[in-house]
Formats: C-alpha cells, structure tokens, sequence
C-alpha cells in the first residue's frame, strides 16, 4: 500500500481525486470523439445510427394518438400473439437505443486511439442495432 495513499483515505481526499479522475476519462472520450468523428467512415455509421434513432421517435410520435392501449408486441406464425403490451412500452425500446447507441459510441472513442478496428466494428453493430430497433417500432406501428 501506498503511503500517500493512506493518508488520502484518512483526509477523504480520495474523493475529491476520484471526481478528477472521472471528470479527466469523460474530458478524454470527448476529446476522442471528435477524432472519432473526422473519420468519414465513423462518421457516416454514427450519423445514420442517429437518424435512425430519431425517426422511430418521429414515427412513435406521429402515430401515438392512432394507437389503442394494448399493443401487440410479437405475434408467434403458429400461436398467434404472444406479447401484448403498453405504449411505454415503444418509448422504453427507444430509449434502449439511445442508451445503446450512446454506449457505443463511448466505447468506440476509447477503442478509437488503441485499435481503430474495434471502433469500426462497434458502430457497425451499433447502425445494425439502430436498424432492427426502428424495423421493431415500426412493425408494432403497422400491426396496431
């Protein structure tokens, strides 16, 4: 053990470098995001990503006053439906990629400076996620 160390434990310094350190990591993803954004490649998957994102919310939000109560969430080709749900539940997918989407392009600015290809198969997914998600909003669109 450091000494210094216990001594920061027993000021409560340790606090105080914590918030630093976590203030410098998101200063650095930021810092590397806009690397990460020069790259046209990177860009133009991170950009369609988003689009995609937004026009579900358009859709949702266009076609939300049409929609009654209990979705259908999934219909089975043998059993028929087999989930049933709210209209939050379009607003959790949603919000699931957006978290994902955000996650993702966090963990591509990191990957970003040590292997560029990881950064390219991480918004990869991250457009095919993009798309399934608006894909699902608008089947449970269409079906109800």
């Amino acid at each position: 053990m450091y000494p210094g160390l216990l001594i920061q434990i027993q000021t409560g310094a340790v606090h105080r470098y914590a918030g630093s350190l976590l203030y410098k990591k998101i200063y650095f993803i930021i810092k590397t995001m806009v690397r990460l954004l020069k790259d046209k490649i990177l860009l133009i998957l991170s950009g369609l990503s988003l689009l995609m994102l937004v026009a579900g919310l358009i859709l949702v939000y266009a076609n939300i006053k049409g929609l009654s109560s209990p979705l259908i969430i999934h219909i089975n080709a043998f059993q028929g439906v087999d989930m049933m749900g709210g209209i939050d539940n379009l607003w959790n997918i949603l919000l699931m990629g957006t978290l994902i989407f955000v996650i993702n392009n966090a963990l591509a600015s990191v990957f970003f400076l040590r292997e560029r290809i990881l950064s390219y198969i991480v918004l990869t997914i991250n457009f095919i996620i993009s798309l399934f998600i608006l894909i699902n909003v608008a089947n449970i669109i269409m079906l109800n």
